[in-house]
């Protein structure tokens, strides 16, 4: 078995202080509080064994070893992370490093549990019943039973198997690194003409916080969400503990320049450091003890206790 990150450590560690070890609370509902905070070191979190590995079957069919997507897939855990963070932060970013800038967001929100977590056969059969009335009107000079049995026999084997969420996940982790991926590429295409705003910390005693999770959406109504492309106008992610990065739909973000760096207030902190605590799977992580206690006493003690408990689950 291989410990494969779903968050990457080369992610995880711009949120040390030393020795690979930074700050760790999680919610627990049971009590209503958040847990006292621990030092975790980054290669005992955010992972699970062979989390992306395929079946011996859909390996043999490709040609391809069963750790393709872990070797292959990340691509941007070689060199772009640390590129990408240090232009920012000078704010003299390349063309090259902003162009990419959309494809390790989708790609990073892509490999992480959140997305397989939606997978259920509750899910998965809204859309297929969805895709079954498309299909009925694609294909209506075939005869409807025998169509109707076509799409059942299919609708059996999808969901007859006992492992759906991985099997889909890795799937489409799979046709993604191959560019076989219709809805990620169009999902890329249309973030890729998203205005780009980074957000620096100046004042030495504030912080983003990240979680195992990195980065959430902001709809039309200004609710939070795990991973939302449809009816969004904002994605966050925290990237360095002194840097976040925005990419802002047009239509509801008219600014002059395409790209852009703002002096973050303690507004935008606050904002972004809310929208990561509600959106994480279970923690939430920082680069200092005494912010990050500050941060889950001050404000976030109110995510499960109002309307923003609902908005944790939220994945479209």
């Amino acid at each position: 078995m291989e410990k494969q990150h779903f968050v990457p450590r080369v992610y995880l560690k711009q949120f040390c202080e030393t020795n690979n070890n930074l700050f760790s609370t999680t919610f627990v509902e049971q009590t209503n509080k958040w847990s006292s905070i621990k030092i975790r070191n980054i290669n005992s979190i955010c992972y699970d064994n062979d989390f992306y590995n395929l079946d011996s079957k859909k390996a043999n069919k490709h040609s391809i070893p069963n750790d393709f997507i872990e070797r292959n897939a990340f691509w941007y855990e070689k060199e772009y992370y640390n590129l990408l963070i240090s232009e920012a932060l000078n704010g003299k970013i390349s063309n090259t490093t902003i162009q990419r800038l959309p494809l390790f967001f989708l790609n990073m929100k892509a490999r992480n549990p959140v997305f397989r977590n939606s997978i259920t056969k509750e899910n998965l059969n809204k859309a297929i019943e969805k895709s079954t009335l498309s299909m009925k009107e694609k294909f209506s000079w075939l005869d409807e039973s025998n169509l109707t049995r076509i799409i059942n026999k299919s609708k059996t084997i999808i969901l007859s198997s006992d492992n759906i969420p991985k099997e889909f996940h890795v799937d489409s982790l799979l046709e993604s690194t191959l560019g076989r991926n219709k809805v990620f590429q169009e999902i890329l295409e249309r973030i890729s003409s998203y205005n780009i705003v980074f957000f620096k910390i100046s004042n030495d005693n504030n912080f983003f916080i990240t979680s195992d999770a990195p980065g959430f959406s902001i709809d039309i109504e200004e609710r939070v969400h795990k991973i939302k492309y449809i009816d969004d106008i904002f994605h966050f992610m925290p990237l360095h503990p002194k840097l976040a990065v925005g990419l802002m739909n047009p239509i509801y973000h008219e600014i002059k320049d395409q790209i852009s760096y703002i002096d973050a207030t303690k507004e935008h902190i606050d904002k972004i450091n809310y929208g990561t605590s509600s959106s994480c799977n279970k923690y939430v992580f920082g680069i200092n003890d005494k912010h990050l206690k500050s941060v889950i006493q001050n404000i976030y003690c109110l995510l499960y206790t109002s309307d923003a408990a609902d908005e944790r689950s939220s994945v479209d």
